[in-house]
């Protein structure tokens, strides 16, 4: 059974391939980068991995990584916001058991 987002990636596949091979070849030139406080600035230096800062692929792709991190226990909420995931769990008498083990199986 195709799935909503199986469907969306199939019907705009070649598009994608071709801004993948554009990324990559752009990827592999490198962006330099240099940080700026006030008016001084950092040396520069040359990046060649990670995604681009404006890539507008990136925010799709991290949702459909991590759109499956569902809480294990009732006691525990997963909260994702960008490249951030939370675990906010609740904590009763003194047993954590139940929010270190979701820690645990997402960090595995």
């Amino acid at each position: 059974m195709k799935t909503p987002e199986l469907s969306f990636f199939l019907q705009y596949k070649d598009m994608w391939q071709d801004r993948e091979r554009q990324r990559k070849e752009k990827e592999s030139e490198g962006r330099p980068q240099s940080v700026r406080i006030g008016n001084s600035f950092s040396s520069t230096t040359t990046l060649s991995t990670g995604a681009p800062q404006g890539c507008v692929l990136s925010p799709l792709l991290f949702t459909l990584l991590t759109h499956d991190c569902a809480a294990m226990h009732s006691s525990n909420h997963i909260v994702n916001f960008a490249n951030d995931t939370t675990v906010v769990g609740l904590i009763s008498k003194n047993d954590e058991s139940a929010y270190r083990e979701e820690v645990q199986r997402l960090t595995a």
